[in-house]
């Protein structure tokens, strides 16, 4: 889907200066339909137009200690990720404000609601609409060329950036995710 082709560019620009600030993938939203979603607070999205999925792709050694729960080193390296992708929307935000555009950062792994678990907004349907992956079995985002280990984080804009169209989920079938889980909670 594009906006326009006179921002073409601009979107470009934009995604290659996310990408050399360490983002593995980037994907822009229109926020109208996410405005359906759980969102704190239910205005959050007013102001903005776009939202910008920023993914970091995480070691597949570190899943690969897994036995039946996550070790410390697996969390260890999901706070390293997070850091580093609220870093990256940090600096995005302040690379759009210096281009004259409104953005607002939305942390990593903020919990702003403990007893659902629920942040400002899902980053994960962000991350689907902005054509990072699909939902897969497990409800993780999966990607086609990372699967579902990566992290994401996303920036609200009022930019007006070129969105990418969602990409048709992939699983058919496939059972991976089901048969790895080590409790068996996986039942697609």
């Amino acid at each position: 889907m594009v906006v326009s082709s006179q921002y073409r560019d601009h979107t470009e620009k934009i995604k290659t200066k996310i990408r050399a600030l360490g983002a593995d993938l980037v994907g822009v939203a229109d926020t109208e339909p996410l405005k359906r979603l759980r969102l704190d607070p239910p205005s959050l999205l007013a102001p903005f137009s776009r939202a910008i999925s920023i993914a970091l792709r995480l070691p597949s050694a570190v899943f690969e200690q897994i036995i039946d729960q996550p070790t410390p080193l697996y969390f260890s390296v999901y706070q390293t990720a997070n850091r580093i992708l609220d870093q990256i929307a940090f600096h995005t935000t302040n690379i759009l404000q210096r281009d004259g555009f409104k953005s607002l950062p939305i942390p990593a792994s903020q919990v702003l609601d403990r007893e659902n678990w629920y942040g400002a907004i899902t980053h994960k349907a962000v991350g689907r609409m902005a054509g990072l992956g699909w939902q897969g079995k497990s409800l993780l985002l999966v990607n086609p060329r990372y699967g579902p280990r990566i992290r994401l984080v996303t920036v609200l804009t009022d930019a007006p950036l070129n969105i990418d169209s969602p990409i048709k989920n992939r699983c058919g079938e496939c059972n991976l995710c089901r048969d790895a889980c080590p409790a068996r909670a996986i039942k697609g």
